[in-house]
């Protein structure tokens, strides 16, 4: 596949992924990467077709989340058929 596809720093992936898959119908499609420690590394979902990447945040390595943050630099344009439906969840 080529293209972009965007990679979210999370404090929880577990509980990230069940959010969207509850709110969006998102769909895991690859095995997550898990380090021994029980820290996600790597999990991939897939949201009407578009590819989204996400890991639990890694401070020491200068990866963190946007509340770790405190704010972000970036902004995800959501297009949904139906967009009360998805606000209601």
């Amino acid at each position: 596949m080529r293209g972009i596809i965007p990679y979210l720093q999370v404090t929880n992936t577990a509980e990230a992924i069940a959010w969207y898959e509850q709110v969006f119908g998102a769909k895991e499609f690859r095995a997550r990467l898990v380090a021994p420690d029980g820290t996600c590394m790597n999990a991939e979902i897939e949201i009407e077709g578009t590819p989204l990447m996400l890991s639990d945040e890694a401070p020491s390595i200068g990866s963190t989340s946007p509340e770790t943050l405190a704010g972000t630099t970036v902004v995800l344009d959501l297009h949904v058929a139906d967009s009360d439906a998805v606000f209601q969840k």
